[in-house]
């Protein structure tokens, strides 16, 4: 069986001193789409949406990534968060985690906790998943979902009362 994860992150007061984020994450089977399980964590002080994004994909990956038998995708609609674990990374260890432009590279921690959990040497991709970017705010239910938990919208209980196989019964 396959899980498609989706996560989004969020922060109120973007760039200031006094910021509070977080982020949400829906896991859904692949058959019907429907909430396997969901998780969230909000208030998180003095933060940035770009930080949100990559925390919610390194919390899936450790939540949800340890069962090899499984195949997973994480999506995220973080143009940011994409580039920089799946494209940009290698570049920039290459060149001492400096930017084309010389500058530092932002959120190295949470950067370098992803690469020594999706390329550990002993597995070659150990956790069996993959990272696809998505478009955000466009109907995706999971995307949506992951959205309302990130902001403090929805509850996980709101979301797996309302959309879980659990709700029909089952």
């Amino acid at each position: 069986m396959a899980y498609y994860i989706y996560k989004d992150g969020s922060t109120k007061g973007n760039g200031t001193n006094h910021s509070i984020g977080g982020y949400g994450i829906v896991v859904m089977d692949d058959m019907d789409l429907h909430v396997v399980d969901c998780y969230s964590e909000i208030n998180i002080p003095d933060t940035t949406n770009n930080r949100m994004e990559l925390t919610a994909i390194l919390a899936a990956m450790v939540l949800y990534g340890t069962d090899r038998k499984q195949y997973k995708t994480i999506f995220t609609d973080s143009s940011y968060a994409y580039g920089c674990l799946m494209i940009w990374w290698q570049d920039w260890a290459k060149n001492n985690w400096k930017r084309s432009n010389g500058q530092d590279v932002m959120n190295i921690d949470l950067i370098k906790e992803f690469i020594s959990i999706a390329y550990n040497t002993k597995f070659r991709n150990p956790y069996n998943w993959d990272i696809s970017l998505v478009s955000g705010h466009s109907g995706i239910l999971g995307n949506e979902l992951a959205d309302k938990l990130a902001t403090g919208e929805l509850t996980c209980e709101e979301v797996m009362n309302k959309y879980s196989l659990k709700r029909l019964g089952v």
